[in-house]
């Protein structure tokens, strides 16, 4: 299935309000695929691609290493694997951990950012500074740089490093981030 843009979303501590509120305002024929990574701990079960398709109108999953990118089409990080983007088609590694974390969110978005397609990187509530190198590489490529509002952010940390070393085209609540990738992923260009 054609795609123009890819949609990349790292999150990690308050995360998954965040995520719920944007996913739940996107519709069913959303027409770029979204890729989030959340990080999670290696021994538990992630329970989030179940979250998202019941908040949402898009389907939400695990997806296998190998599998072809389809729109409209969300697809979450297993736990304990690196999830990437080459050639239209997922991959998964249990390449070593970064910023203590894997999945982290920095292979994602660099991967992302070297994929071909307009790319739109967002960073949510979360600690340390993982994705801050990743959406620098968005934004150095000509993708677009969203982060969450620091006053609704639960946790800061992640968005308000972005904001103080990458350049950010938005600063947004989540409800408007939702609303932005509609217009973004229909602009003709």
């Amino acid at each position: 299935m054609y795609y123009k843009h890819i949609i990349v979303i790292g999150a990690s501590a308050g995360g998954v309000n965040a995520l719920k509120s944007v996913i739940d305002a996107l519709p069913a024929d959303f027409p770029a695929p979204i890729f989030i990574t959340m990080h999670i701990q290696a021994t538990l079960t992630s329970y989030l691609p179940e979250i998202i398709t019941r908040e949402g109108k898009l389907p939400a999953l695990h997806p296998r290493d190998g599998e072809i990118i389809q729109a409209s089409h969300i697809y979450i990080a297993p736990p304990d694997r690196h999830m990437t983007i080459e050639n239209d088609h997922i991959r998964l590694t249990d390449d070593p951990k970064i910023h203590f974390c894997r999945p982290a969110i920095d292979p994602l978005f660099y991967s992302a950012a070297l994929c071909g397609h307009a790319t739109i990187g967002i960073i949510l509530s979360g600690m340390l500074h993982d994705g801050v190198a990743g959406l620098l590489a968005i934004k150095d490529n000509h993708g677009t740089t969203i982060i969450q509002d620091l006053d609704e952010a639960e946790f800061q940390n992640m968005p308000k490093y972005a904001s103080e070393h990458v350049p950010i085209d938005f600063c947004l609540p989540t409800k408007d981030i939702a609303s932005l990738l509609i217009e973004l992923v229909h602009e003709k260009k």
